[in-house]
């Protein structure tokens, strides 16, 4: 028996694991302001050292609470950004998830729909967990549709939960049930 060693792709876009080196490409992306407010990432300078160890301790985790995994293109296997699962809950099935689409010149091009539909069914499918949750900066216009056209049902507002810019913003925290809400699959590129 053959072990794949990436994971199912939609022909565009593949998972795959993270790999040591991918600090090269992860450490540009959360040291780009647009990038790093977007998804709410660490507000001080990152270093290389810093992101390697990142990425080492999450390959330490083996998925025991975290699992990370890199966007890759299908046809020249460039990384273009993250998906992951945070704060696995292995007895209540759940997990908080997200996505960065860390290349800019891959924006707009519907990878954040693809890589968030990959992750569903990574979570759902295989992981056998039956909620993914999410927490979107209400001044994040992009993730807010992304993830209400991929079933993702807004539960609730944290008001003046961020502050960004002299500014306090709401987090919307959104979920996803496994069973009964609409698949990402049946929805309209972002």
């Amino acid at each position: 028996m053959t072990i794949p060693t990436c994971y199912p792709d939609d022909g565009v876009i593949r998972l795959r694991a993270l790999r040591g080196d991918d600090w090269r490409f992860t450490q540009a992306w959360r040291n780009d302001p647009e990038i790093r407010d977007a998804i709410l990432g660490h507000r001080f300078p990152v270093t290389g050292e810093m992101e390697q160890e990142w990425v080492a301790a999450v390959l330490r985790n083996h998925g025991n609470e975290r699992a990370v995994y890199a966007i890759e293109m299908c046809a020249d296997a460039t990384m273009v950004g993250l998906v992951y699962l945070n704060t696995i809950d292995w007895l209540h099935r759940t997990a908080d998830c997200g996505i960065m689409i860390g290349d800019k010149s891959r924006h707009r091009q519907g990878l954040g729909r693809r890589a968030l539909m990959l992750l569903e069914a990574q979570a759902f499918g295989i992981l056998n967990l039956r909620k993914l949750t999410a927490r979107v900066a209400a001044y994040n216009q992009p993730s807010l549709r992304l993830f209400a056209r991929c079933g993702f049902r807004r539960e609730g507002v944290q008001r003046a939960q961020i502050y960004l810019g002299g500014e306090y913003f709401d987090l919307v925290l959104f979920g996803r049930l496994a069973e009964g809400d609409e698949s990402c699959a049946a929805s309209p590129a972002s």
